[in-house]
């Protein structure tokens, strides 16, 4: 639930945070479309100190939900997006009244007692073309200022958030410095990792899970090492496909977001004749191809990316395995939709423009849902959990 708590602790920036700046009205794909808004406490409190006809209609723009507060939309759009395509509480001056998700998106930032890290959702176009522009390996910066804090993370043992930060600086290390090693075969390895040190996590055995070896070896790895050729089908296609067509694919996506719709529709027609092992194979020949013509080069940074966004969220659950796993998950996913758009259009989707819209519809689709991402994961725990 977003909070606008602030912690007396260190902040720290991801470093393509500078280069962030939101498109305004010439933004292809508005935030303030489509979005569900929730409105947090402290604006709604605000809304109910406004006085006379405004005030009424501050509040008459919100309704409620299962206990949460949300914008009502009109057309499927934020009630106070103007004919500018902007929002109307920033072209006034009132930036106190746009709910705190509006005031920091496309900021993302979770935080504990000690610190915070802030990073940017790549579900807004504008950051997900900087993202693009930016492949090498993002670092958190430190900072002076305090962060408003979306995701605090409700542990108070700082000694294993500091655990959880040095594997993963451990898994970063080894997905740049391997770089000659294919992605495929470093999630396996990370894999082995992350899931052996879940089970020691799991029994309580922390310093044996910090003895952990990062090796690719079976002798180091023994039980959790996977005796199989390297595939870009680290999930069985049968495994997205259950996740595409049952949960993904749902309700107006149709008329919500025709382009990802598009996508889908187009993986439809390209995998719905295989087999199970022969989609596993097409996929992972086509994507070799694919990357070989020189495109999708992203994946690496991308994978990267999520683990940098999501493995300290283990801190509240202790499930290390899980968090990887949706970094593993949303790569491949990327990769499908990318595949099929290259299968169907060749090499003349190969430019920024292209690549930038399907990371953001991937974001959009897939990520920033959390009853989607709950049903994602009950799939998921029957192949890998």
């Amino acid at each position: 639930k977003y909070t606008e708590s602030f912690y007396n602790m260190h902040t720290y920036l991801i470093s393509i945070y500078p280069h962030f700046h939101c498109l305004g009205g010439e933004c292809p794909y508005s935030c303030c479309k489509g979005w569900q808004v929730a409105v947090d406490d402290e604006t709604w409190e605000k809304y109910q100190a406004v006085q006379g006809a405004y005030g009424r209609g501050l509040r008459f723009h919100v309704y409620k939900m299962k206990g949460e507060r949300y914008l009502r939309k009109l057309f499927d759009r934020c009630p106070y997006w103007n004919s500018d395509h902007c929002c109307q509480f920033q072209v006034n001056g009132e930036t106190d009244l746009m709910p705190l998700i509006c005031r920091v998106y496309p900021r993302d930032s979770i935080g504990c007692d000690v610190e915070t890290e802030v990073t940017l959702e790549l579900s807004c176009i504008a950051a997900a073309r900087m993202f693009l522009d930016h492949p090498e390996r993002l670092e958190f910066v430190p900072v002076e200022e305090n962060a408003p804090v979306l995701w605090p993370l409700d542990n108070h043992e700082n000694w294993f958030y500091y655990f959880l930060k040095a594997d993963r600086e451990r898994m970063l290390d080894h997905i740049w410095e391997k770089s000659g090693e294919e992605l495929a075969a470093c999630w396996q390895t990370l894999y082995a990792f992350v899931y052996k040190k879940h089970d020691l996590i799991v029994m309580e055995k922390f310093e044996e899970a910090e003895r952990v070896a990062l090796s690719n070896r079976e002798e180091d790895l023994g039980m959790y090492y996977l005796n199989r050729e390297p595939t870009y089908a680290f999930f069985s296609i049968r495994t997205i496909d259950r996740m595409i067509l049952n949960q993904i694919d749902y309700g107006n996506l149709r008329r919500r977001e025709r382009a990802f719709y598009n996508l889908i529709q187009s993986y439809r027609k390209r995998f719905s004749s295989f087999y199970v092992e022969e989609a596993d194979r097409f996929f992972d020949q086509k994507i070799r191809e694919m990357m070989e013509a020189g495109y999708g080069g992203k994946y690496r940074s991308y994978f990267a990316y999520c683990i940098q966004q999501l493995y300290l969220r283990a801190y509240e659950t202790y499930h290390v395995l899980k968090e990887f796993l949706f970094a593993v998950l949303y790569t491949q996913l990327l990769m499908m939709f990318d595949l099929v758009d290259y299968l169907d259009n060749g090499e003349k989707v190969a430019n920024l423009d292209r690549q930038s819209e399907i990371l953001m519809l991937c974001e959009r689709g897939v990520r920033h849902n959390a009853s989607l991402t709950w049903n994602l994961l009950q799939i998921m725990r029957k192949e890998f959990l």
